[in-house]
């Protein structure tokens, strides 16, 4: 397997860096707060930082999974976003609006001012709400949540009945009962144990979870390392990994 070029936004300075992930040579941004024009070259672009404003031109497709981004996706042919406040615009190609799958909360997604498209406004089920500090600085503390989402702390270890919640910190060491809802994992290098869960979303990277009888797993964030368990009736979790290093397996207990 050869191993591709991604770039990487580190100290406001463009570093190179291997990516072993088979043929994938696109844009990595990882860090927060920098404000850049990258050319994809017509390869995929990955955001996981957060708080940055970006411009991307000649991408085919542009992944969200950090928050409170600003992003220009140019002529991108697909936007997927998963992360939570962030606004995203583009620009139809061939008088056609990207494939756009909207996984987040409080992400905006529109055509950019003055295209073809641009009067259609934010797409479905993603509404303009914002979930950010009142300070302005676009970053979520660890005790915000979307609205309808209970955001758990250290405190708080057990969801009400079927609501989802999200874990916001970083280098946790929790157990957490997800009382049969969802759980959205957006901090990294935690180490979790979660219970009771229906279905668990990971966004960051960087994070050990022993997600037990889990019916459904999706990671976006990168170099994860997530367990499981056969649930009573011997079936696997659904798994979908759409991030990049993540191990997704059995656990051995």
């Amino acid at each position: 397997m050869q191993a591709a070029r991604a770039l990487s936004i580190t100290g406001g300075v463009f570093a190179a860096f291997l990516y072993a992930s088979g043929s994938y040579g696109g844009v990595v941004v990882m860090d927060h707060g920098h404000t850049k024009s990258l050319d994809c070259h017509g390869e995929d672009a990955v955001v996981n930082g957060n708080d940055n404003t970006l411009t991307f031109r000649n991408c085919s497709s542009v992944t969200i999974s950090g928050n409170g981004n600003k992003i220009a996706a140019g002529t991108a042919a697909a936007l997927s976003v998963a992360g939570n406040d962030n606004e995203l615009t583009y620009i139809p190609r061939n008088g056609r609006r990207p494939q756009i799958t909207n996984l987040g909360n409080d992400n905006t997604i529109t055509a950019a001012a003055g295209t073809s498209s641009s009067k259609a406004g934010a797409v479905p089920n993603a509404p303009a709400m914002s979930s950010k500090s009142a300070a302005g600085s676009g970053a979520r503390s660890s005790g915000e949540a979307s609205p309808g989402r209970v955001s758990v702390s250290g405190s708080n270890r057990t969801a009400s009945a079927g609501a989802p919640f999200v874990v916001q910190g970083i280098g946790l060491k929790q157990s957490y009962d997800c009382n049969g809802g969802a759980a959205e994992i957006s901090g990294s290098d935690n180490v979790l144990e979660l219970r009771g869960c229906k279905e668990i979303r990971i966004q960051g990277h960087d994070n050990t979870i022993d997600a037990s009888e889990v019916e459904m797993i999706s990671v976006v964030g990168s170099d994860n390392r997530v367990t499981w368990v056969r649930r009573a009736d011997g079936s696997k979790p659904k798994v979908s990994n759409m991030g990049h290093g993540n191990s997704i397996g059995p656990s051995k207990r």
